[in-house]
């Protein structure tokens, strides 16, 4: 048992509204199973309105096009048990071949209801079905509009922030434990947290383009901030690799101080970090490549010397192999962030 959630109370609501309000005005308009609009009500209720949206055209869709296949086949001379399994197996094929596969169970549950269980009128009842979908689905975006109305476009704002700035923490806890020749395996298990959620921001940002603004120069910077939020992290991931795999290395320390320098760096990124930066995501990638650049060459410079001194030379290849790594990881971040900041020109 767990006490519900403040989203999870607030979806129940919009729910049982929409099913209440989508069932009245189906019986006010006199169609056949008003229950169909209240189900569809509750299939397309979700968080955000994108994702309401998202789900209602898919709900819509797949209805239609199963309509269509169990009036097809009702028409038949044929029925019965096996013949309604094989028009739910047909469905769902032709819903995969679409690729519509997030509306296939919705589609083999509507041909079954009509194949499976004998219709007096098998024309009106796909009819009726036909208009309770849409109605309900209607219904639940409107609900969703007015009653916790949230915008997947500042979900995924504040998503793909949480995101970067995990990125940049992560990132410096792993740098600061590789140089203290420490781990902790609660990096591991933020960065399992952390790929989970950068994982989930693609939905997100298709709920965000069904919204209405959710075209043109908004998307285009959402866009970007998630490819950016992606390469960002599997950056991260290299970094976490190297502290975990480097507990005993000692090379390091060479470049201790310059390191330290591009912790500094990345700990100024978060700090001045939020979701507003996200409107312009070209000209923060570049505001942030100019923070991180001084850090980068004084890095280079550092190894540099290293490299004329031969002060690399009395330690393992396995100790500076992890120190390359780790340069070439604070190269990636430089490099995404300048390649962000070149769309703006």
């Amino acid at each position: 048992m767990r006490k519900p959630s403040r989203l999870s109370v607030e979806f129940a609501v919009k729910a049982g509204l929409a099913t209440v309000v989508a069932i009245g005005i189906s019986r006010w308009l006199g169609l056949n199973s008003p229950y169909w609009a209240g189900i569809s009500a509750v299939v397309a209720t979700a968080g955000s309105i994108g994702a309401s949206i998202n789900a209602s055209i898919t709900r819509i869709v797949a209805t239609v096009i199963a309509l269509l296949i169990a009036i097809g086949v009702v028409l038949l001379p044929v029925d019965g048990l096996v013949v309604a399994g094989l028009t739910v197996t047909a469905t769902l094929l032709i819903m995969s071949s679409l690729r519509l596969d997030a509306g296939a169970r919705l589609a083999g549950a509507s041909t079954l209801l009509l194949t499976a269980i004998p219709q007096g009128d098998p024309l009106s009842t796909a009819i009726g079905r036909g208009l309770n979908v849409p109605l309900g689905c209607v219904v639940a975006v409107l609900v969703g509009s007015v009653v916790f109305p949230h915008r997947a476009v500042n979900q995924l704002k504040i998503g793909l922030t949480e995101d970067l700035i995990g990125c940049f923490r992560l990132s410096c806890d792993a740098l600061e434990q590789w140089l203290d020749s420490t781990v902790s395996p609660e990096l591991d298990t933020r960065l399992k947290a952390l790929l989970s959620d950068v994982s989930r921001r693609d939905a997100m940002y298709t709920e965000a383009s069904f919204e209405p603004g959710g075209t043109g120069s908004r998307s285009t910077n959402l866009s970007l901030a998630l490819e950016l939020t992606k390469r960002t992290s599997r950056v991260t991931r290299s970094l976490v690799i190297v502290a975990a795999r480097g507990t005993d290395d000692t090379a390091q320390r060479l470049l201790e101080p310059e390191f330290r320098r591009v912790i500094e760096a990345m700990h100024r990124m978060i700090t001045e970090f939020d979701d507003s930066d996200l409107n312009d995501t070209p000209q923060r990638a570049r505001e942030i490549h100019q923070q991180l650049q001084p850090a980068i060459k004084a890095m280079d410079d550092g190894f540099r010397q290293l490299r004329e001194r031969r002060e690399t030379a009395s330690y393992s290849d396995r100790d500076v192999e992890h120190l390359l790594h780790a340069m070439w990881c604070i190269h990636a971040f430089g490099e995404i962030f300048a390649e962000q900041a070149v769309d703006e020109d």
